[in-house]
């Protein structure tokens, strides 16, 4: 898709508002988001279970419940957080991307939470990155050596605490690999 598709599709796709409902009365049951745009609603079900913090902060924000930072004018104000704000990254049969006050994916409500992703209780663990043709799982939108690099590679470069490429060749007991075909500065 090119650039300037991506861009009109920006510009077309804007939030005008969002709702909640529940699937039914169950108290156990995952709230629902109804996502209002110009080019239709889009149903998203909030795992509360799993994500807490995450689903109570969103839906504050979004029935303007919660104070956030406007970031033109750096002042605080209590609104409706996500009215008229446009999906900033998309990328088709993948994913929508949107929440940023200024349209660019470069600002947020202006605080940070705790991060609760939980790959197993959402079933990504049992997504394997490499896939039996040989190509990387389409999730990750790898396209190239780079992206290996920088989705893959560092953080398991990071996660396991090796700063050079000298960490990264150094062999550890027990390890049968003769090399490892990474370049570490093109991690960086």
């Amino acid at each position: 898709m090119k650039k300037s598709t991506v861009f009109l599709l920006m510009i077309i796709i804007s939030i005008t508002s969002i709702n909640f409902c529940l699937a039914n009365e169950k108290k156990d049951q995952n709230p629902v988001c109804i996502i209002k745009t110009s080019m239709g609603d889009i149903l998203v079900e909030l795992f509360a279970k799993e994500a807490p913090d995450t689903v109570k902060n969103f839906i504050a924000l979004a029935e303007g419940e919660k104070e956030y930072t406007n970031p033109v004018k750096n002042s605080k104000v209590k609104n409706h957080f996500y009215d008229n704000f446009i999906f900033h990254r998309v990328i088709k049969k993948f994913m929508i991307q949107g929440g940023c006050p200024l349209g660019n994916g470069t600002s947020g409500p202006g605080y940070t939470f705790k991060d609760e992703i939980n790959a197993k209780s959402l079933g990504l663990d049992k997504i394997k990155v490499m896939q039996p043709s040989g190509g990387v799982h389409q999730y990750l939108q790898v396209r190239s050596q780079q992206d290996f690099s920088r989705v893959i590679v560092m953080p398991l470069a990071r996660k396991m605490g090796i700063k050079s490429q000298q960490e990264l060749q150094k062999p550890t007991a027990g390890d049968t690999t003769k090399n490892i075909p990474v370049n570490f500065e093109r991690m960086l």
